[in-house]
Formats: structure tokens, C-alpha cells, sequence
């Protein structure tokens, strides 16, 4: 929603990678993050194309990875002949996280509906929880965790309606 000096919106973000390497077992990984957003504008050009403003948010995030690998152990019998035997073990982790960032950016409108911006900031996550599963046995871990981040957009806006 953009207000005359004001927009706030929701964040959605998912992501996921999978690698299965040649006869090793496969792994994956996923990351989810929903984060509302406020910007609030701080200055505004006489004609009010030009806008700086900043922007805000907190929001709730989970990741977890997944580990699959085969063991195969191989013995002898009485009679000197190999026998082998696979066995599958899956390992998970996972962590539940609170996203937060404040940039600083700005906007100029092309037109009435349309504008270019960019957009700077700091972004960091802090864990709220991690938890640990190997075969059949889960564990939840007392540990801790964050992470900061610079970053840089582009941004574009589209105002529909008046």
C-alpha cells in the first residue's frame, strides 16, 4: 500500500538448492522468510517526484537442511564369498529465525504511476531455535546464531489507482 508518504508491504522470500553428486548420497537445503515492511519517506522534492526515504522490517524465518547418504558394509562368509549390505541414513537440521532490516533509499516518479529507485542497508537474522534429527532420534540444540549482511537494490515502483 502507498500512502503520500508512507508504503508498507510484505516480504516473501523461498529458497532451495538440492546436490546429488555421483554415488554419494544427495543433500538439500531450504529457506523460507516472510518479513512485513515499512518505508517511510523523510524528504520530498518541491514538485514531489523526488522522494528519500527509509525503510524497516522484522519478520520470522526457517532453514533446513537435509543430508541422505547410503553405508554399504561388506563381510565374508564361512565360504571366502562377499556379502554386502546397504543401509540408508538421513540426517536434518533446522533453525527458526527473526530476519531484520533498515536501509535508507530513494525514488524518482517518471510519471504519475511509475518510479525508479535504489535502496541501501543492513540486513541481520538472529536464531530463535535449532534443532538437530539423525535416523530417528531428535535432539534440540541450545546453541546460537546470527548473521549481518550488507545490501543494494534497484527498485521499481507501479501505483495503481489514484
Amino acid at each position: 500500500y502507498q500512502g503520500p508518504s508512507y508504503a508498507v508491504g510484505l516480504g516473501l522470500s523461498l529458497r532451495s538448492i538440492g546436490v546429488s553428486p555421483y554415488n554419494a548420497g544427495s543433500g538439500s537445503g531450504l529457506l523460507f522468510q516472510i518479513q512485513p515492511t515499512a518505508l517511510i519517506d523523510v524528504w520530498k522534492s518541491t514538485d514531489g517526484r523526488a522522494r528519500a526515504n527509509v525503510i524497516a522490517g522484522v519478520g520470522y524465518g526457517r532453514a533446513s537442511l537435509t543430508a541422505k547418504n547410503s553405508v554399504q558394509n561388506c563381510t565374508f562368509d564361512p565360504l571366502g564369498n562377499e556379502v554386502c549390505t546397504t543401509n540408508f541414513e538421513e540426517n536434518t537440521a533446522s533453525a527458526s529465525f527473526v530476519p531484520v532490516m533498515l536501509g535508507f533509499g530513494g525514488d524518482y516518479f517518471l510519471s504519475r504511476n511509475f518510479a525508479l529507485g535504489a535502496e541501501l542497508g543492513l540486513q541481520a537474522a538472529f536464531t530463535t531455535g535449532i534443532e538437530a534429527k539423525e535416523g530417528s532420534v531428535s535432539n534440540s540444540i541450545d546453541a546460537s546464531a546470527n548473521m549481518q549482511l550488507a545490501y543494494g537494490a534497484l527498485r521499481a515502483t507501479f501505483v495503481l489507482g489514484d
